[in-house]
C-alpha cells in the first residue's frame, strides 16, 4: 500500500477504543450464526458442512439449553461466564518503498497494516 492509503484506512477504522471478546470456540458460534441466518433445524445443520461445529462444548450447551431441535441466531448470543477482552489497534508496517520487501515479512509491497 502507499502511505496515503495506509493513513486513509487508519482514519476510517478503529477510530475509538475497540474491544474484542474472546473465549474458546467462539468462532463456532459465529460461523453457525452466519450459516443459520434467521433459524434452522438441527437436522439440517447435521447434514451440512457445519456439522462438526455442533460437537464444540459451547455450541452443545446452547443447543441443549434450547430444546435441541431448532436453532435461531439469537440462541447463539449466549457466552460463557469467563472470557478475555482484547483491545484492538493497528499500525503501519513495512517499507515505504513501493518495490522493496527487504527483510520485513509483509504480504504486499510497500506498507501494510498490522493488527
Amino acid at each position: 500500500m502507499k502511505p496515503h492509503e495506509v493513513q486513509e484506512l487508519r482514519q476510517c477504522t478503529l477510530t475509538k477504543r475497540t474491544s474484542f471478546h474472546y473465549f474458546k470456540d467462539r468462532y463456532a458460534l459465529e460461523l453457525l450464526r452466519y450459516f443459520i441466518g434467521d433459524g434452522l433445524d438441527i437436522g439440517s445443520v447435521k447434514r451440512s458442512p457445519y456439522a462438526q461445529l455442533l460437537k464444540k462444548g459451547v455450541v452443545k450447551e446452547v443447543v441443549t439449553s434450547n430444546g435441541g431441535s431448532f436453532l435461531r441466531s439469537d440462541h447463539l448470543h449466549k457466552w460463557p461466564q469467563q472470557f478475555t477482552t482484547y483491545y484492538l489497534s493497528h499500525a503501519p508496517y513495512g517499507s515505504k518503498s513501493r518495490w522493496s520487501y527487504g527483510y520485513r515479512q509483509t504480504t504486499r509491497r510497500g506498507l501494510n497494516l498490522a493488527l
